[in-house]
């Protein structure tokens, strides 16, 4: 039953695609087939990560094997080769979610491969293991998904021509980084950003050719927080000097006033004497 149904559906891609792309020299048979024969253990460790907050931050090695395998057929690493550019890679992918789901416009699958891949790679997987317990209590699996998808609809989903997409863009996600700025060592917004630029250059290259999210490095994140200490340290210090002045200020004064009878007593003396 599965051979038919996996049969039927690179046809009925092949057909589709095909009558679109009458020059292309995409092998759209090998890339379909690509996408079935990882589609099943990749859609079981999607149910796997079905609880939102461990979505994204709880993704283990074992199941990015299943990514790294959809990888192959992303690359053209397969035994058979597919040629096909990248925006034929994401129309594809496209048409194999409409036919599953028996929906136009379903989107594609490969939201959630680009979504994780940071999260698969050594540094996302080092990251992951070294602040998980904290990035699920911050709720950062289900702030990145819910800002993918409002920024996703807002900036890149649409027919409308914007030459300042790149720069809206980037702004819209300095909010988003900077509501996370104390999460996690600056860690979570980290995540989300690399995330988050992953998804959205994967299935909107051709609208952010060229734009770079700015989301920095570990190295650098970690140098703009030693700074911040530091400066509140020298905050600190120089209130300190302020805080000793103005007790030393008050004794003066004190010790000034404590003689004052004394002073008043003789200067009295004197007086009586000479009248």
């Amino acid at each position: 039953m599965r051979f038919y149904f996996n049969g039927l559906v690179v046809i009925l891609v092949v057909f589709v695609i095909g009558t679109k792309q009458q020059e292309s020299t995409c092998d759209f048979t090998s890339l379909v087939k690509c996408f079935i024969e990882v589609l099943d253990e990749w859609t079981w460790t999607l149910y796997e990560l079905s609880d939102i907050k461990k979505n994204m931050v709880g993704i283990t090695n074992d199941q990015c094997q299943h990514l790294r395998k959809l990888e192959i057929c992303m690359d053209d690493g397969n035994e058979n080769p597919h040629s096909c550019t990248h925006k034929e890679v994401v129309e594809v992918s496209n048409t194999v979610s409409d036919l599953i789901t028996h929906r136009k416009n379903a989107g594609s699958f490969l939201k959630s491969y680009y979504l994780l891949s940071f999260a698969c790679s050594n540094e996302g997987q080092k990251l992951i293991n070294e602040n998980e317990e904290c990035f699920r209590s911050e709720h950062i699996s289900e702030m990145t998904i819910s800002a993918g998808t409002y920024l996703s609809e807002k900036f890149l989903e649409t027919d409308k021509e914007d030459d300042d997409i790149c720069s809206d863009l980037n702004d819209k996600m300095d909010e988003y980084k900077e509501a996370l700025r104390q999460a996690c060592n600056k860690r979570a917004q980290y995540l989300m950003c690399k995330s988050l630029e992953s998804m959205f250059k994967g299935l909107h290259a051709d609208k952010l050719e060229g734009c770079d999210l700015n989301c920095g490095s570990i190295d650098e994140l970690d140098e703009e927080q030693e700074a911040e200490i530091h400066e509140v340290h020298n905050e600190a210090e120089m209130g300190q000097p302020n805080a000793l002045l103005n007790v030393a200020s008050y004794s003066q004064i004190g010790g000034s006033l404590s003689i004052l009878p004394i002073i008043v007593f003789v200067l009295s003396a004197i007086y009586l004497n000479f009248v």
